[in-house]
């Protein structure tokens, strides 16, 4: 009975290696399979910033007639994760980093809230907590998890900031730490953008309340430097703010252990904490598939030139989960502005497939033409084409203005900033009528405000 089952076994595993070749092979030269009848049917599994944006881009480009569009995501709302530390810090309301998932169109998309248990990449289906998914193309854009490198007790001890639970939990924390008249420190695993971010968010909290003399944050990096991926001017400049509001830094520190109120670093060094935060890195969201596809050490999705995954003409990924090199070799950058590039890129080329436009497609050229940090409510530093910049969003946007009639290609880095500044003006605006709406539907009733 053993043999036999192992020679079942073996069958089943020869027969699927087979199916994988011939999958392999049909796709061969195709950027996607062309639909002979009735509409083409997309899944979209993650509706983080580049599964919405390719779900509303491909929306616009096919018309609702020849396609299907399925979105899926484990929770009901959009969370608006560059103000997730301003939620965590007290100083952003936890509503302000959600938005509902409202497709742009019913008659075309479909919502499911689910988790993803498994990706069948030759028999096209994806199996959700409860049900299943049949696909023509699929879009893995799942994004990424907190990496805790395998530290001891960091998984349990520290918190992360992924998300707006994680937000609101450290926001909790904080507030009953701020309460407290003892002293307490707080301690900030990982110097990158999300540690520093919040550090400052944490400095302008403290000082709002009028607890910083008793309140004390530290970053510990492993690095000799904060923000080590940043140029080395935002970095300095960035640190000089931390420094300047009463961070302490101790840097060139790794993270050894992490106990309920301490933490041990590789050289010896023991610090008290009330409170570990843990913003040290991401690792790619984890996905089971059959076949196994490749991934990077840091659990992200192989992909070519045009987002494609393991060869399959009909599966890609973008965003936080896609590991993708440029023309010479090197990796992208886990960015907001390329997960919407490749976003936008992939949506073009999928409806000139799905119109049958036999064009052999163009590679994914990504621009990163800058970036800004947060330091607090409403103060950012930066740079962009080698200039940087510091101060509030309006005086930033004014300077590269000025900038940009000796530096042109800084105009649409200006377009950009003043798009995205409209966009979060709107949203305040929405959240202001549907506020008043509501006063007033309470007056209305006789209800006291």
């Amino acid at each position: 009975m053993v043999r036999r089952r192992i020679r079942a076994s073996e069958g089943e595993r020869r027969a699927t290696i087979k199916a994988f070749r011939k999958s392999r092979e049909e796709s061969c030269g195709l950027f996607c399979p062309v639909v002979r009848s009735g509409k083409c049917r997309v899944a979209i599994l993650g509706a983080g910033r580049a599964g919405v944006a390719f779900c509303s881009a491909l929306r616009k480009l096919v018309p609702a007639d020849q396609i299907e569009i399925a979105l899926v995501d484990r929770n009901d709302q959009h969370e608006l994760t560059p103000i997730l530390h301003l939620v965590a810090a007290g100083l952003a309301d936890f509503d302000d980093a959600r938005s509902p998932i409202i497709p742009p169109a019913a008659d075309a998309i479909q919502f499911a809230c689910a988790g993803v248990r498994m990706i069948q990449l030759i028999d096209k289906m994806v199996l959700l907590d409860s049900s299943s998914l049949s696909y023509d193309i699929l879009i893995i854009a799942l994004g990424a998890t907190t990496s805790y490198f395998r530290v001891k007790g960091a998984r349990a001890n520290a918190l992360p900031l992924r998300s707006t639970t994680d937000a609101a939990t450290i926001c909790t924390r904080m507030a009953q730490i701020v309460e407290d008249d003892k002293p307490h420190r707080i301690i900030i695993v990982g110097g990158g953008a999300t540690g520093v971010s919040l550090a400052a968010a944490l400095c302008e909290a403290t000082r709002l309340n009028h607890c910083q003399d008793r309140i004390s944050i530290v970053i510990v990096e492993a690095k000799s430097r904060l923000l080590s991926d940043w140029p080395s001017e935002v970095s300095r400049g960035a640190t000089e703010v931390l420094v300047r509001n009463g961070v302490t830094l101790a840097l060139n520190a790794r993270v050894e252990k992490v106990a309920k109120s301490t933490i041990l670093t590789t050289d010896g060094r023991r610090i008290d904490s009330a409170l570990t935060l843990w913003t040290a890195g991401v690792i790619g969201s984890a996905i089971r598939t059959i076949p196994k596809i490749s991934t990077t050490c840091d659990r992200r999705l192989k992909v070519d030139g045009f987002c494609k995954v393991g060869g399959f003409a009909n599966v890609f990924a973008i965003g936080d989960i896609a590991a993708m090199d440029d023309m010479d070799g090197n990796p992208y950058p886990q960015l907001g502005q390329v997960a919407n590039q490749q976003a936008d890129y992939l949506a073009r080329q999928i409806a000139r497939s799905i119109a049958g436009d036999a064009t052999p497609p163009t590679r994914f050229q990504g621009i990163v033409d800058g970036r800004l940090l947060s330091l607090g409510t409403n103060t950012f530093i930066g740079q962009f084409r080698n200039y940087t910049v510091q101060g509030t969003i309006d005086s930033i946007i004014a300077k590269l203005a000025a900038r940009s009639n000796s530096d042109p290609a800084l105009r649409s880095v200006v377009e950009r900033l003043q798009s995205e500044e409209l966009d979060r003006s709107l949203r305040e605006l929405a959240d202001l009528k549907t506020a008043l709406f509501g006063e007033v539907r309470n007056l209305a009733q006789g209800k006291t405000v």
